[in-house]
């Protein structure tokens, strides 16, 4: 008898272990992921060991909700790709790019939230691979939780180079003591270049330590690739204006939300399948 109910309960927790309760293996996803699945909006299976996204996301959204005008927005590491999925079911006029090399289901996650707001680059990004992506894209918005410690030596100029990608830019660090021996410092340099603390949440592999995310604002007014354009961008508009060899401005078009054809394709972009057709990815 002992044996029947050890075996019953294996088959019962068996279910929790592997998410099959959740709809995961249903679907055709793998149970061990470190986000809420969601699709739709609504989620369809909790973490299985990762994130608390839910209050993540509430402090991400009212950031996005200050602008007044369609956005971009990097979601860097994107993992199960909560955050943009989140994003581009409440914000359907902006535009969402995920880049994450590691994940194993993100691409049937986005042929199953079906968005046409949402790019995904499949790439592990370098830090000098973040310098390079800064010179020719400006993003009103980057996320980038938990990644920059796997910079490791290199987190500084790590954050230096994400930095330089965008106008606001949200970062979360593992807490003193919880992951790498540059903890520390990380969570003293994010408290003296931040403009605000967005929120903190209890770490998901040590309960009793505190994760932070951290607002860095900061104006990016010009690409490397287009020395003579100006972006100017606030929260109600966003333009370029074409200034002469003697600075004198001649000329302004709108700022289009997306990415660059050339963008796509040198970081291994893989959805939209059907580039060509998309109106987010731009030529």
């Amino acid at each position: 008898m002992k044996k029947l109910y050890i075996i019953i309960f294996f088959l019962s927790s068996g279910n929790v272990l592997f998410g099959n309760q959740h709809g995961c293996s249903s679907l055709g996803l793998w149970p061990h992921h470190y986000q809420e699945i969601v699709i739709n909006g609504k989620t369809i299976c909790p973490m299985f060991g990762g994130q608390q996204c839910e209050p993540r996301y509430a402090a991400i959204k009212k950031i996005v909700s200050l602008y007044k005008r369609p956005v971009t927005v990097l979601d860097l590491g994107a993992a199960e790709g909560y955050m943009t999925f989140k994003l581009a079911h409440d914000f359907p006029a902006s535009v969402f790019v995920m880049i994450e090399g590691s994940s194993r289901d993100l691409l049937r996650l986005c042929h199953l939230n079906n968005k046409k707001n949402i790019i995904y680059l499949n790439k592990f990004m370098t830090v000098e691979g973040l310098k390079l992506l800064a010179a020719c894209e400006h993003f009103d918005i980057v996320i980038c939780q938990n990644v920059l410690h796997h910079f490791g030596a290199n987190w500084k100029t790590g954050l230096d180079n994400l930095s330089l990608l965008g106008e606001k830019i949200i970062i979360e660090t593992p807490p003193p003591g919880s992951t790498t021996q540059w903890d520390t410092e990380m969570n003293v340099t994010m408290r003296e270049r931040c403009s605000k603390i967005l929120c903190s949440i209890p770490r998901w592999n040590r309960r009793q330590l505190t994760s932070y995310t951290y607002l860095i604002e900061r104006k990016k007014e010009i690409l490397e690739m287009s020395p003579l354009w100006k972006i100017i961008s606030n929260y109600s508009q966003k333009y370029f204006e074409k200034y002469d060899s003697k600075g004198n401005p001649i000329s302004r078009i709108a700022y289009e939300v997306g990415i660059k054809l050339a963008t796509y394709k040198k970081l291994n972009g893989i959805y939209p399948e059907a580039y060509h057709e998309s109106k987010i990815i731009k030529r």
